[in-house]
């Protein structure tokens, strides 16, 4: 129950939102530096403050803080030379004055704390770069993909790219000077503390202490970390609750501090013993860790804020507007004063709630490397008998009609990355021969290709995974072979840390049946384990997560259920990358609602990312696109919202380095009203940017180059003034 306690000793102060052009707050840890004895953080206007001042430090906005130590800060701010980039500032503290150590740079440098700085080339894209504090560039690696990361992990710096769909993160090696692939994925769920780092991903919440190369699973369902103290405190999704939980790296013991309701946005800072929260209505709580009280601070309604994230720096609880969308402007809105909050005066011995947890374990279940913690063998399991063979064989199915040869000529080799109606003629002729393909969607994925292997070794081709013509020809031939389960394949058991071709098999075959979500790598890690359970749970079995022998003959017999969804209602997290029976039950909830407009194929992409934004948008919540299970619950309810646009006209904010067809529509009004006088490509650059300018002097605002929702009114209106010259 949360405690109400005085409210006179915490004063609110407030500064208006300001809007800023070209100022991209990319983290929240961009936004506060602590450390080498200085704090420094973005503060009124967007400008840089220090510890114990009132005055800002320097009069241009400020985009990232980089570092700071007892003689400089290094910022980052807009590159007036060149349109999305960034330059290096180092500002001395002695009031000697700052200089540009580098320019053109794509996204946030970084640094290892000795002296040197590393960025990305804006004008290069994929070129890493190198600036010494006297100003030397130097041009280092370069990866054959551009438009990544570039980061900082325990290993040293890291480069985070998207490649076919997928995360990929590689780690620099300077002695080598290029860069490798790394076991873990750089994105904003990573988080590196003193002592050990952190990832949140959709098979669990990871640590790994500095020194070691394993990542430990020792949670699920985690929405939001911090450190404090050396310890880790991190908030807990249960689908009933946000709970916090605390957890000491070294002795490996972790406790539960308390639980909150579910309308606790997914955000966690903590400082001198308290854990701030804050829920949807804005409305800021207090943790103490020592008893678990949870106490009510003032509203943040007077402060201008949407979609508020917090930070702590200089005794100031900081709120900042998140981007509405990747790559928009953030902004400093004000603070709340934490002076009077302060932790119970009584302590809690540490070891009375705590759960100890052996070396080899983090937690009793679903927990560390499945290789030091095996699963207890099983001493019977009566549900799990063999089947008897099946007698009675399916009736021979119809064959799909090859395309006719007025209709083309022969057949066009057909691979992994092709789409279209050939491709959902193959994949429909297969699933009518049995041979397990997936969705009939006309994308040709890795079911498609491991369906194809199947058929190819039923005729003794070599099993490429590719359909050429001839491959085809026999496949829409009447004599085709139907698929036919290796009845003589003798099941071993599989569990949790397992890997190899068999799991593969066990992943391709759970997922063909709507029961696994994730990629078919070959790790039998929790998604997998989570999918053999929903299976035994559709047999009537005991839900061990165990695919023991007897499991995956029924499993891969023709009579095995197809997955029905949960009836207890027990949603799962879902993220972008994510495929399966699961994700269409989203996305089919989401555009019933309005939000989403994709088509309803299973895959978790851009669209259904955008998609959960919209929703988390709508709820007030932090717009991270996942689909937690707090989310699916709200979503899959009576109550829950419709897609309302926020503005008349569906408007949204609109700048430099936008495409698409809004832009087109932007610049075809513009050029309407004698603005604009480029090509309407669709591309906002140079040109749209003067004709923004223009209209915004015609009518009297503040020139940025900036399409706000407002302008965007005023320009579609019958009122809007031409150009006059």
């Amino acid at each position: 129950m949360t405690k109400q306690r005085g409210l006179g000793f915490i004063s609110l102060v407030l500064t208006i939102c300001m809007l800023l052009p070209g100022v991209a707050l990319a983290k929240p840890s961009d936004v506060v530096f602590t450390g080498n004895g200085i704090t420094a953080y973005i503060g009124d206007g967007n400008r840089l403050y220090l510890s114990g001042s009132n005055q800002a430090s320097t009069e241009e906005a400020v985009s990232h803080i980089i570092y700071a130590d007892e003689s400089a800060v290094y910022y980052q701010s807009a590159d007036e030379n060149l349109e999305g980039a960034y330059k290096l500032t180092r500002l001395m503290l002695d009031g000697s004055g700052a200089t540009v150590l580098a320019s053109g740079i794509q996204g946030r440098a970084q640094t290892l704390g000795d002296g040197t700085f590393y960025y990305m080339n804006a004008a290069q894209s994929g070129q890493l770069m190198r600036v010494t504090l006297d100003g030397q560039v130097t041009a280092l690696a370069t990866s054959s993909y551009p438009d990544g990361e570039l980061g900082v992990c325990a290993d040293g710096l890291c480069y985070a790219v998207e490649i076919d769909g997928q995360l990929n993160t590689m780690v620099y090696d300077a002695e080598q000077n290029q860069f490798s692939a790394a076991n873990f994925a750089y994105n904003d769920e990573y988080d590196l503390f003193d002592g050990f780092e952190t990832m949140r991903q959709a098979d669990g919440f990871k640590i790994r202490l500095t020194g070691t190369s394993d990542w430990i699973t020792m949670d699920s369902d985690v929405v939001a970390c911090t450190q404090m103290n050396g310890l880790l405190y991190y908030m807990k999704d249960t689908g009933n609750g946000m709970q916090i939980q605390e957890y000491d790296p070294d002795a490996k013991q972790k406790r539960v501090i308390c639980t909150l309701s579910p309308d606790f946005l997914p955000q966690l800072v903590g400082a001198d013993g308290l854990l701030y929260v804050i829920t949807g209505d804005k409305k800021v709580n207090y943790i103490s860790v020592a008893d678990g009280s949870v106490t009510l601070m003032p509203s943040m309604d007077s402060i201008l804020v949407n979609n508020p994230i917090i930070q702590l720096a200089d005794g100031k609880l900081l709120v900042y507007e998140a981007p509405e969308q990747e790559g928009d402007t953030a902004n400093y809105c004000g603070y709340l004063l934490t002076s009077g909050a302060v932790p119970a005066e009584t302590s809690v011995d540490p070891n009375a709630e705590a759960t100890v947890l052996p070396e080899e374990t983090l937690l009793p279940e679903e927990t560390l490397s499945p290789e030091e913690t095996p699963l207890p063998e099983e001493t019977s399991e009566p549900e799990e008998t063999p089947l008897p063979e099946e007698t009675s064989e399916p009736e021979e199915p119809e064959a799909t009609p090859a395309p006719s040869d007025d209709e083309e000529e022969g057949y066009v080799g057909l691979s992994r990355g092709d789409t279209g109606s050939r491709v959902e003629r193959l994949q429909q002729r297969l699933k009518d021969l049995g041979y397990p393909v997936g969705y009939v969607d006309g994308v040709y994925g890795e079911q498609t290709a491991e369906a194809v292997k199947l058929f190819q070794k039923a005729i003794g081709y070599d099993q490429t995974g590719a359909a050429g013509p001839q491959m085809q020809g026999r496949l829409f031939a009447s004599s085709a072979p139907k698929y036919k389960a290796d009845t003589t394949t003798t099941y071993t058991e599989l569990k949790k840390g397992d890997t190899g071709d068999k799991v593969k098999n066990l992943q391709r075959r759970l997922k063909e049946l709507g029961y696994f979500t994730g990629n078919i790598g070959g790790n039998y890690l929790e998604l997998t384990t989570a999918a053999v359970k929903r299976f035994q749970k559709q047999l009537g079995w005991d839900q061990t997560g165990v695919a023991t022998a007897a499991l995956q003959k029924k499993l891969f017999s023709s009579s095995a259920p197809k997955y029905k969804g949960d009836t207890s209602s027990s949603y799962i997290e879902l993220k972008k990358g994510d495929t399966g029976a699961e994700v269409k039950k989203l996305q089919t909830r989401l555009k019933e609602l309005g939000y989403f407009d994709g088509d309803i194929g299973g895959n978790y992409l851009t669209k259904t990312t955008k998609a959960v934004k919209l929703f988390q948008k709508q709820l007030g919540w932090n717009q991270t696109g996942v689909a937690t299970v707090g989310l699916q619950k709200k979503l899959f309810s009576s109550s829950a919202p419709k897609y309302q646009p926020d503005n008349e006209g569906g408007y949204v904010k609109l700048q430099p380095g936008d495409t698409g067809d809004r832009v087109k529509k932007l610049q075809t009004r513009l050029k309407e009203l004698g603005y604009f006088d480029g090509d309407i490509g669709g591309n906002y650059l140079t040109k749209t940017t003067k004709a923004v300018k223009l209209f915004q002097k015609a009518i009297g605002v503040k020139a940025n180059g900036i399409a706000s929702v407002s302008l965007q009114q005023k320009l579609f209106s019958s009122d809007a003034p031409h150009y006059a010259g």
